[in-house]
């Protein structure tokens, strides 16, 4: 699948090349920007632990709880990516959750396990606090439709020979450089609207180098 999408990802970064080359600087850049943000989380997710120490945009679709030791986790379930903040709201750690693409929900279990469960693998995954994971992952039982609110909680989900406690429901990590600097991977949306942008764009400055009536009347005319 990753193949796939790095196919794809070539594709339209050759054609915002092209379009650069032929000097539609902006439009250029408004493709390469769409199909960064589109193609590419693919990519962060098959590195794996290669970016545990990385921190990712946690702008848009991010949910947060309190966990052990005062830690923060925050889960963005457009990337998969459950990130580790501490006490005072710095990153700390990232890795990635089996999502198979879809919602996801965050909890944390009485002995201190922070869970993860995903709607389409329809499974909890269980992580320590410093990242490895605790087991392996179950079936889980619940309203999903619920489950679209980013929140494991005990009275609406059941994981066999498992407790979920009430999740503390945590303030999002800040903005941060990063998070401007990577605003591609905010949402799918915003990467088709960086595309569709890039192509009207080259559209508009295509037509406005085309000549009006007169203009193709007097081609015709001295031909």
């Amino acid at each position: 699948m990753i193949w796939l999408y790095l196919l794809f990802l070539s594709c339209f970064l050759a054609l915002a090349a092209r379009h650069v080359w032929q000097g539609h600087m902006f439009s250029g850049v408004l493709i390469a920007l769409g199909a960064v943000g589109f193609f590419a989380p693919i990519v962060p997710i098959a590195a794996g632990d290669r970016l545990r120490h990385v921190e990712l945009p946690t702008f848009y679709d991010t949910v947060t709880i309190g966990g052990p030791a005062g830690r923060a986790f925050a889960l963005t379930g457009y990337l998969s990516r459950l990130q580790r903040y501490d006490l005072a709201g710095q990153f700390e750690a990232g890795w990635f959750v089996r999502s198979s693409g879809g919602a996801v929900a965050i909890g944390v279990t009485t002995d201190g396990k922070i869970a993860v469960a995903a709607v389409r693998t329809r499974h909890v995954e269980f992580f320590n606090p410093d990242g490895s994971r605790a087991g392996p992952s179950k079936p889980f039982t619940g309203d999903f439709k619920n489950l679209m609110i980013g929140y494991l909680q005990p009275a609406d989900y059941h994981a066999n020979e498992v407790t979920f406690e009430t999740p503390t429901i945590a303030k999002n990590p800040s903005m941060r450089w990063n998070t401007l600097l990577l605003f591609p991977l905010w949402h799918p949306f915003i990467a088709w609207f960086l595309l569709v942008c890039g192509a009207l764009a080259d559209g508009l400055k295509h037509r406005d180098h085309r000549p009006g009536f007169i203009g193709r009347l007097y081609r015709t005319g001295t031909r």
